[in-house]
């Protein structure tokens, strides 16, 4: 079982830290996985002083060159690109997701992806219903119905179908970011499942 994270961090922050919880907290659950750290250069670099144990708890470490100065877009550039990053089937988990039970379970999954619905509740039902609403009108998108998924967690298989969706989700992110700054990884995965299923 490969399980991916994607750290951008700085000491300005406490990314690593939330990593380290959620690799702990996993290997407590999950003996056998194998963990991946996707990081950007700036961020392997600056892994110092008890930060540095992260990578005392990963199997692989993924250094992806990137010219952007922007925390936040770096991260999204990575997330928006693992299908071509990552070698084989994995299950993406959020540095503040954890696990409190085994995600074996995960990959006996017969899918291309599996997520789980936002906020665990159909998208009229969601908090955050108002938000999604107006940037989806920004967008000029159809507003959803129904199911609206989150991209915290991600299983992904190493199929065609995987690597159009996140070249579709990457391009999304592209046009745009600008227009939806923190919002838009959520919305983005949400608009490409939505087109590749209708």
């Amino acid at each position: 079982m490969k399980i991916v994270y994607v750290l951008v961090s700085s000491d300005d922050d406490y990314f690593a830290e939330m990593g380290m919880v959620s690799i702990c907290s996993l290997r407590l659950v999950d003996k056998q996985v194998n963990v991946e750290l996707v990081v950007d250069t700036e961020t392997y670099l600056g892994l110092t002083g008890h930060r540095k144990k992260i990578l005392d708890m990963i199997d692989n470490l993924n250094i992806v060159d990137i010219s952007q100065n922007d925390p936040l877009l770096i991260s999204r550039f990575l997330k928006t690109n693992l299908r071509s990053l990552v070698r084989d089937r994995f299950l993406y988990l959020d540095l503040d997701a954890v696990p409190v039970k085994s995600l074996s379970m995960a990959f006996g999954l017969n899918c291309d992806i599996a997520l789980s619905l936002d906020m665990g509740c159909l998208v009229q039902h969601s908090p955050y219903y108002d938000k999604i609403r107006s940037t989806y009108s920004l967008l000029g998108w159809p507003i959803p119905q129904g199911a609206y998924y989150n991209a915290g967690v991600m299983l992904v298989d190493d199929k065609d179908s995987t690597r159009s969706l996140f070249r579709m989700w990457h391009q999304f992110w592209k046009k745009h970011a600008k227009k939806v700054y923190v919002w838009i990884n959520l919305h983005l995965t949400e608009r490409c499942i939505y087109l590749r299923l209708i």
